[in-house]
């Protein structure tokens, strides 16, 4: 099966448990369709510095811990930019990313506050949940339970390009004591529908430097003047708890300038029936998983074609049981997660 994001040998060996099937009759569902957006209530545990230079292995818990400041140090602060600035355009700059997204990141955040990951339903990073639900793209995210919590992480690479316009953008928007070298994220506890969450997010800028207040602001800059995918953007703030967006308008045409910004309230992006849309299919999804993943076992969670009919998308469940492949593919194993309890004695 072409373009997955794991190597066609080790799909072929993955044993299939379940396909995902919307249910009809809204098992699962909360009984006030409103009160799955009321009620996530996120809420900032912390803040930290996340080094671009990761360490290839995503298993590296000292290097990451090396490569982490919690709470962080170093915090973009908004400042306005300048109509008319040009932007800095030069050849892609990348920064080698691992081949594997780490999960070390919401733990050893979560341990540096005293808070244990045990006792949330579901412990993400923030791109493993969007790419569930926005449901229009082939993604595999890998799954393991430990006790009652669910581990998701997504698969597939990711690439810093320095010199990309959405970075220059925000470089322009923020204090320039903020190195470029490192994100700055936000760990945030909420819930989705019955399910507590434990997330991490990455935080373009904020307000102010009082992380007690959610201060978050989301950048993004586009040349076309009418904003498009707003859909995607408001699950993205909904899950951090950003109320702020700020569109720049740049030019097509060399040099590259800044024309204008506009300012959104993200609650405003969408309708109330398109989020509790979008919230039922992931808290569905989730119900799913808890009900079908075990302890002591890798699965991959998959939206991919179909064989019947051509082109017909579905959500596949599939257990990792080749030894090789576990070695492979598993994302932290349960010796490693025993390191990261918080035990109360």
């Amino acid at each position: 099966m072409a373009n997955l994001p794991i190597p066609q040998d080790i799909f072929s060996r993955l044993t299939f448990i379940h396909e995902y099937e919307k249910n009809q009759n809204g098992e699962n569902d909360v009984t006030d369709p409103a009160s799955i957006i009321n009620n996530y209530q996120p809420h900032i545990l912390t803040d930290f510095n996340l080094s671009h230079h990761l360490p290839p292995d995503h298993l590296a818990t000292q290097l990451y811990r090396d490569a982490m400041t919690v709470p962080a140090d170093r915090i973009p602060l908004f400042i306005p930019p300048v109509i008319g600035t040009n932007f800095p355009i030069g050849d892609p700059n990348y920064i080698t990313q691992p081949r594997n997204t780490s999960l070390l990141p919401a733990l050893i955040a979560a341990q540096a506050i005293q808070v244990d990951f045990r006792q949330y339903d579901i412990v993400s990073e923030r791109n493993s949940l969007r790419k569930i639900a926005m449901n229009v793209k082939i993604y595999a995210v890998g799954v393991m339970r430990y006790g009652k919590t669910l581990l998701l992480r997504r698969y597939g690479r990711r690439s810093v390009n320095r010199n990309d316009i959405g970075i220059l953008f925000e470089e322009m928007c923020t204090t320039p004591d903020y190195p470029p070298s490192a994100e700055y994220k936000y760990l945030i506890e909420g819930r989705i529908g019955t399910l507590r969450t434990l997330v991490t997010a990455e935080i373009d800028a904020v307000s102010n430097g009082n992380n007690q207040n959610n201060n978050s602001i989301e950048l993004t800059c586009r040349k076309e003047e009418k904003f498009q995918n707003k859909v995607d953007v408001w699950f993205q703030t909904f899950l951090s708890g950003t109320a702020t967006l700020m569109v720049g308008h740049r030019s097509v045409d060399e040099p590259i300038r800044l024309l204008g910004m506009n300012d959104y309230n993200t609650e405003d992006l969408i309708g109330q029936e398109n989020k509790i849309r979008i919230l039922q299919h992931l808290h569905r999804v989730l119900c799913f998983l808890q009900a079908n993943v075990q302890e002591n076992r890798n699965y991959i969670f998959y939206r991919h074609p179909r064989d019947q009919p051509p082109n017909d998308m579905g959500l596949f469940l599939y257990e990792i049981t080749n030894s090789d492949d576990i070695r492979r593919l598993q994302f932290i194993p349960k010796w490693m997660l025993k390191q990261m309890f918080i035990r109360n004695e």
